[in-house]
């Protein structure tokens, strides 16, 4: 039986983004998680809503932030992120700075 697991998107030119997603879907990968955080957070969020107007409520979309953020940067990015359905954001702050994730945990 097959085991359900994610493919990540790593960061890169926005045609390659665009024609991995699509080949991991084809190839029946319902859960994406996409590396963010390496550019612009506008970027970011266009690439994510490419993701969810192409494959719908039918592709779930994680995020991946590799600890990009202080408190205030991820309570921002975190209250526009929202609005995209995402299934979670992983590592929002920088590892050991407890207390920035508590502040961005308690913002959502």
């Amino acid at each position: 039986p097959a085991v359900p697991t994610n493919q990540c998107l790593f960061w890169g030119p926005d045609d390659r983004f665009d024609a991995l997603a699509a080949r991991y879907v084809s190839e029946g990968f319902r859960d994406l998680k996409v590396r963010i955080a390496v550019s612009d957070l506008d970027h970011d969020i266009a690439r994510l809503k490419r993701l969810r107007d192409r494959f719908g409520d039918g592709v779930s979309i994680a995020v991946d932030a590799n600890g990009s953020w202080s408190a205030d940067e991820a309570v921002a990015a975190l209250a526009r992120l929202e609005p995209l359905g995402l299934a979670y954001v992983e590592q929002p702050t920088r590892p050991g700075e407890w207390a920035a994730f508590r502040a961005a945990l308690a913002s959502t």
